[in-house]
């Protein structure tokens, strides 16, 4: 969770603990939400679109560390869920840094480990 005070128009913080910032592998370049609202609504999109193709996921535990005014590490879980009811959830821990650079946060690193 973001709580250094920053008034950086970027991270807007929410009554959901989390911060108005998304990546997608999908795009060509990374995608910075300009607020939580469009962070939000952007996963929504994500997750429902894979409903279609006999699965959904929904993002759990979203904390983001800041280390310095350019620099955050962002940690969440993702749980994948089948068509098929006898298949069980599928869930991963992702972390990832982003770093600050001329008014946009640009992802630096994305990992996953599957649980």
């Amino acid at each position: 969770m973001w709580d250094t005070g920053t008034s950086d128009p970027l991270l807007e913080p929410t009554t959901e603990d989390f911060i108005g910032i998304q990546y997608a592998p999908w795009y060509p370049d990374e995608r910075i939400a300009e607020d939580a609202a469009s962070w939000r609504k952007g996963n929504a999109h994500a997750a429902e679109s894979g409903k279609g193709q006999g699965w959904h996921w929904t993002v759990r535990d979203i904390r983001f560390l800041p280390r310095s005014a350019s620099e955050v590490i962002a940690v969440y879980t993702v749980i994948h869920q089948w068509a098929d009811p006898t298949e069980p959830p599928g869930e991963a821990v992702f972390l990832e840094t982003w770093v600050r650079h001329e008014d946009q946060w640009l992802l630096k690193r994305h990992t996953a480990e599957k649980r």
